[in-house]
Formats: structure tokens, C-alpha cells, sequence
């Protein structure tokens, strides 16, 4: 028989293991909880709630009478009590951690991750220390003051306590991880609206600098062309030698300031990104012999040899680019050399370099026999407002900008500027350029006649000056100006009446419009800011089918001290038929009166600036049936143009410059040069610009051109 104490022994045996088998499944069941534990904490939780949630899953696997948890600051330094049971119980615990921390078990602690068992002072409270730790860090400790004797706990609830806290230092790192990236998102998008902020105020300042030049050129200008204007008309009458001399030294003068404002003009364009580079096709070899010819007899006249010595092998006849920007550098360099060389000779050269990325890398260089300059100079060559010694400006005078522009309008060309120099043995400039080579059937472009305010060379007389009387006779052409600028007023009318011209000139935009109801005129000439009728409104009423009077279709000339880069070409779209920028010169409006005004020998009532009908006649020999047969044909090719070219998705720039090439070529042959004028413009902007909106502005004014060249023939 077995014996009633083994009995009892056997019982107690089983009674411990019901106890461990329901505090296993006590443990399991809140082990079953625990992979929710956190999920309804988001990732920018506080430490305090993560920690108190924390506290409820511990106390489910072992009875803590109170608990608190210390956290490692994130600079590694602090040690910090972030959430206990009671203020009490903190105070408690800390005391008791001082003495841990001096002996070194909280150190030991920290050092492991599993639980250390310690007794407090009392020598009968039980203390658990546990690390909170994460695969790369230790976050901080866990205390937990005991319930009952470490003995009773399970090893199932000591293990489930373990993945808590580990599990709570992953939820407190990840939630400072969440917390340092919300506060560099907001740092980054403050960051990103100031961005945001400075580039509109940026803009604004640049939109603001464009205005504030512009009005400053248009107010510079404004005075200018009267000064100017007066001066070219003082040389044309009877002076003595003194008075002779006096008024050069003012032109020469005002040409100097005309020069530099157009410099200041152009380098703040191209320091605020608004400069834009033009694509056309030109002939380099043209316009190295134009600029050769226009400095030959200046340069000659000073005492110097001018050579010029290229070679055009290897260098298309046609290519794409800017040919009024390189005409600019390259004058830049000449006057340059002309300046600073008192005998010898200038060389301007060049040749082909080679074909790279589907482009021919061309130089041309300017040598001259001049001073030369140190290393220490030419380092401060290419610095705005800058020139090689203090010295030069004194002795030579200019500003140094016309290196800095050049420079950068050649870096803009995908090419360079450089220099090579010693003292007293001269300089030599040499200009790099990248262009593409124009495509097969383009015409070539040639530029307008070179301005005078690149002629301001040493001791060189400028422009051309004629003796009083000698200008061309007078002319039945009755031309029309209207300007609200006294001064600028008597300057144009002058230099017309000089030229030949009737001029009847009015202040107001009023008195042109009550003048042009009743009197016939070749030509009007208005300028641009005028107070009440402007120059803009005038043309558009004068335009307006409405209005009455003999001056149907009568050219019209944008006169304005606008001259930024792009006005020309916005006045041309806007509809009139010509611009002359202030200061105006007499070189520039005789050739501008010439091509604008209608010869006597043209058939009466008939305005050539939108049909040479008299050249057609000639052409055809004088049959009237047959050009009214080409003149209607042509009509209706136009509207079949039109009409195609409007069919047309806007992004196909490739067949509307091949529509337009054909509206050119036809208006080229019936004589109508404003169509054609402008079929070529939206040619070339459909070819070579790729802009739609500026091919659709120019559509427009083609259309206009088209439809009043309609109403003209059928009134022949």
C-alpha cells in the first residue's frame, strides 16, 4: 500500500502543476493579445502612452505592486523616470536606484536583455530591472517592484515579459525615428515654401528690373534722340569751323552714352536669364567681309594697317545662329584693338576647328600690335565694370563691359572668349563658337547697315556728314508725325524735310486722327507713349474697317525709345509696318522711308507697302487682265494656305513652315512684300524657334495682312 505522506506528497505535486498549467494559460492567453498590443498606437505615439500601454502587458504575465520606466535621452546623457504607477512609487524607486546605480547593477542591467532580480533595502522587497533594448540601441530600464517571491514566477512569463520590453523599445525608437522625420519634413517644407517664396520674389525683382530698364531706356533714349537728332541737323546747315567742331564733340559724346546705355541694357538681360539668342540663317564669310569693310577706312584713317586673313575651308555657306550678337563681339574686339594700338596693324582672322555633336566649332580672333597687358590685368579682363588696370579708364575711358558681354553672349553659343597678351607686344582675342549648319532651300539673312555707336574710334570721324543742300529734292510724298515730345517732334520732321519729305507733325493722337479723315498722307510715323490716343491705339483705329478717309492701308512707323530686345518684333506684330528706335539716325530713315513710301511712278491710289502693283505691271509687260489673273489666283492659294495651316495640330511647326514657305513664295511673285514679309517671319519661327504660342501670334498677323490685301485687289 503506499503510504499516506507519499500520498500527500503526490497530491501537493499536483496541485503545483494545476497552478503552473493555469499560470501558463494565463500567460498564453495574454500572450495571444500581445501581437496587438501596439497597433492602435500610430507611428508618432508620445513615450508616455507607449509606456503605459507597456505597463498593462507586463503586469498580465507577472504581478508587479508598481513599476516605473527610465529612457536614455537621445543625446545618450539623460536618464529620466517617464512614466511610474504613482508619484509615490517613484520616489521609492529612485531611491532605491541610486544605490543600484553606485554599486553598478543598473549598469549590469542596461548591459543585458533579460530580467535581473535584485532585493531593495529592506532586505524583504523584491526588484526586477530589465533593459529595454532594440537590436542597435539600448533605450532605456525597466523597474518592477514584485508581488510575490521570484521563485513563484513561471519561465514562460519571464520569457513573454522579455518580448515585451523588447517590443516596446522598437515601438519607442521607431516613434522617435517618426517624430525626426515629421520635424525635418516640416524644416524641409519651410524650407521648400521659402524656396518657393524667394523664387516668386525673385521673379517679381526680375519682372521689376525688365520694367524699371525699360522705362529707363525709354527715358535715357527720349532726351537723346532730341540731342542727337538737333546735332545731325546743326552739321547740315552753315557753321563755322569752331561751331562745326562743338557739335561733333556733342554727337560724339552722345553716342558714347548711346553706347553704354545699350551695354548696361544688355548685360543686366543677360544676368537675369531674359536674353535670349536668335536663330537665323546668315553666311559667316558675309559677315566677317561686312564687318572688314565697315572698320577698313576708319582704322586706315588713324594710321593703322587692317588685315584680314581667313580660311573658309570647312565652313558651310549657310549656318544657324545669331549673326547680329557675333557682329557685336566681334566689333567689341576690333574697337578694342583700335583703341589701345597707336601703331602697327589689327588682324581679324578665323577658320573652322572641327564638327562636334552635329555642330562646326568655328574661331575668329582679333590681333593687335597695341600695349599688351600683364597676367595680373587680364585676370581682371571679364569682371563686370571691370578693365585690366585702374589707369586705362583715366587714359582710354568705357566701362569694361563690352568684354563681360562678349564673353557671355559667345558662353551662350556654346563657345568662349579668351586672350593672349604680353606687355608691349599687343593682344590677340580669339572668339570659339558652336553652330549648326542652316538646313538645305533657306535663304540667307543678311543684317541691317552697322550702327555708328560702334564707330568710336580714336581720333576717327563717325557717320557720314553731307554739306548743307546736298540732300535729295523735294518730293510730293506727304508724310505724317505725331509725337507728344516737343523737341523729339522738330528732330523727326527735320531729318524728314532734310530728306525731301512734306512733313506735317501734331503733338496729339487726336489731331493725327482728325488730320488723316481728311488728307491723304504716304506714310505716318507716331510714337509709341503718347498721353490719350497712343501710338498703339491709333494704328488700331486707324486699321479698323470703320474708319473713314483716304488713308485706307497707309503704312505705319512705331517711333519709340522701347528699345529692349524683342520690342521690334512685338510693334512688327502688332501691326505696323516698320520700327525706328530713338535716338532715330538720318542713315537709318532715309533707308527706312525708302522701302516704306510710294513712288510717284506707282499707280495711282495704290499703296506698295501691300502691292507693288506698278513692278508687277512692269513685270507682265503692262497687261492689267493678266495680273489680275495671277492676283486672284494668288488670293485663293492664300485662303487655301490659310485654311490648311489652321487645320493644322499646333505642335506640327514642321508643315506650317512648309505652308508658309509656300504663302512666301507666292507673294513674292504677285509683288505683295508685307505678305510675304510675314509669311517669311512665321517661317522661320516654325522651322527654327519652335514656339507655338509666338507662331500663333504671327499666324494672326498674317491673317490680318491676307485679309486686307483681299479687300485691296478687289478694289482695283
Amino acid at each position: 500500500m503506499v503510504a499516506w505522506h507519499e500520498l500527500r506528497a503526490l497530491q501537493i505535486k499536483v496541485d503545483t502543476l494545476l497552478r503552473e498549467r493555469d499560470g501558463v494559460n494565463r500567460v498564453l492567453e495574454a500572450a495571444v493579445h500581445t501581437g496587438s498590443f501596439f497597433a492602435e498606437l500610430d507611428g508618432g505615439a508620445e513615450p508616455r502612452e507607449v509606456l503605459k500601454l507597456a505597463s498593462r502587458m507586463v503586469r498580465s504575465f507577472v504581478a508587479f505592486r508598481y513599476l516605473s520606466f527610465y529612457l536614455i535621452g537621445e543625446d545618450g546623457l539623460g536618464f529620466d523616470c517617464v512614466y511610474s504607477d504613482s508619484e509615490g512609487s517613484k520616489r521609492w524607486t529612485e531611491q532605491e536606484l541610486e544605490f543600484l546605480v553606485e554599486d553598478g547593477t543598473v549598469a549590469w542591467a542596461l548591459g543585458r536583455n533579460k530580467p535581473v532580480m535584485v532585493t531593495a533595502r529592506d532586505e524583504e522587497t523584491h526588484m526586477m530591472l530589465h533593459a529595454m533594448v532594440t537590436p542597435n540601441r539600448v533605450m532605456g530600464l525597466f523597474v518592477g517592484v514584485l508581488e510575490f517571491s521570484p521563485d513563484t514566477l513561471l519561465d514562460v512569463a519571464i520569457t513573454f515579459v522579455t518580448v515585451v520590453l523588447g517590443s516596446t523599445a522598437s515601438v519607442l525608437l521607431n516613434a522617435e525615428l517618426y517624430r525626426e522625420v515629421k520635424h525635418l519634413n516640416r524644416e524641409l517644407h519651410k524650407k521648400v515654401t521659402y524656396l518657393q517664396e524667394s523664387e516668386r520674389a525673385a521673379e517679381a525683382a526680375n519682372r521689376a528690373k525688365d520694367v524699371f530698364l525699360a522705362n529707363v531706356s525709354h527715358e535715357v533714349r527720349t532726351p537723346l534722340n532730341g540731342i542727337l537728332g538737333i546735332g545731325e541737323l546743326l552739321l547740315r546747315t552753315h557753321m563755322n569751323s569752331r561751331q562745326r567742331e562743338m557739335t561733333r564733340t556733342l554727337m560724339q559724346e552722345g553716342r558714347v552714352l548711346l553706347h553704354l546705355i545699350n551695354d548696361i541694357l544688355d548685360i543686366s538681360k543677360i544676368d537675369s536669364g531674359a536674353f535670349h539668342l536668335e536663330e537665323v540663317p546668315f553666311s559667316f564669310q558675309h559677315l566677317m567681309e561686312d564687318l572688314y569693310g565697315v572698320f577698313l577706312e576708319q582704322i586706315r584713317e588713324k594710321g593703322l594697317d587692317f588685315r584680314m586673313d581667313f580660311s573658309w575651308n570647312g565652313i558651310p555657306p549657310l549656318l544657324l545662329g545669331d549673326p547680329l550678337r557675333i557682329r557685336q563681339i566681334a566689333a567689341n574686339l576690333i574697337s578694342n584693338a583700335v583703341k589701345f594700338t597707336s601703331r602697327g596693324e589689327i588682324l581679324l582672322g578665323g577658320r573652322a576647328e572641327g564638327y562636334r555633336e552635329g555642330a562646326y566649332v568655328l574661331s575668329f580672333h582679333v590681333r593687335d600690335t597695341g600695349r599688351g597687358m600683364d597676367k595680373e590685368e587680364q585676370s581682371r579682363l571679364f569682371a563686370t565694370f571691370s578693365q585690366g588696370a585702374p589707369s586705362i579708364s583715366r587714359t582710354y575711358g568705357g566701362t569694361g563691359l563690352g568684354l563681360v558681354i562678349s564673353r557671355r553672349l559667345a558662353e551662350m553659343m556654346g563657345g568662349s572668349v579668351t586672350v593672349e597678351s604680353s606687355p608691349g607686344e599687343g593682344s590677340c582675342f580669339t572668339v570659339h563658337l558652336v553652330l549648326s549648319k542652316a538646313p538645305e532651300g533657306v535663304r540667307e539673312e543678311r543684317l541691317q547697315p552697322f550702327e555708328d555707336t560702334y564707330l568710336l574710334l580714336e581720333g576717327v570721324p563717325f557717320g557720314e556728314e553731307e554739306e548743307p543742300g546736298s540732300m535729295e529734292g523735294a518730293s510730293a510724298q506727304h508724310i505724317l508725325v505725331v509725337d507728344d515730345n516737343r523737341t523729339n517732334l522738330k528732330v523727326l520732321a527735320g531729318l524728314l524735310e532734310k530728306l525731301g519729305y512734306a512733313v506735317t507733325a501734331v503733338l496729339r493722337g487726336e489731331e493725327a486722327l482728325d488730320l488723316l479723315k481728311r488728307i491723304k498722307y504716304h506714310a505716318v510715323f507716331t510714337d509709341i507713349r503718347m498721353e490719350g490716343v497712343d501710338g498703339i491705339a491709333l494704328k488700331n483705329i486707324l486699321q479698323s474697317p470703320d474708319f473713314p478717309g483716304p488713308n485706307k492701308d497707309i503704312p505705319l512707323v512705331a517711333v519709340t525709345a522701347n528699345a529692349m530686345r524683342g520690342d521690334r518684333q512685338r510693334y512688327l506684330d502688332e501691326g505696323f509696318h516698320a520700327y525706328l528706335p530713338k535716338p532715330v539716325s538720318l542713315r537709318d530713315l532715309r533707308e527706312l522711308v525708302r522701302n516704306l513710301v510710294v513712288s510717284d511712278t506707282h499707280h495711282k491710289g495704290e499703296d506698295s507697302s501691300i502691292l507693288d502693283y506698278g513692278t508687277l505691271l512692269s513685270r507682265l509687260e503692262g497687261d492689267r487682265d493678266l495680273a489680275l489673273v495671277a492676283l486672284k489666283e494668288f488670293c485663293q492659294s492664300a485662303v487655301e494656305s490659310l485654311d490648311r495651316i489652321r487645320d493644322l495640330p499646333e505642335e506640327d511647326l514642321e508643315q506650317i513652315g512648309f505652308y508658309a514657305h509656300k504663302l512666301r513664295g507666292g507673294a513674292e511673285n504677285v509683288n505683295a512684300p508685307r505678305i510675304a514679309l510675314r509669311a517669311e517671319r512665321l517661317e522661320k519661327a516654325a522651322f527654327y524657334e519652335k514656339n507655338p504660342e509666338y507662331v500663333e501670334r504671327l499666324l494672326v498677323s498674317l491673317e490680318r495682312e491676307i485679309s486686307l490685301f483681299l479687300d485691296h485687289v478687289e478694289h482695283l
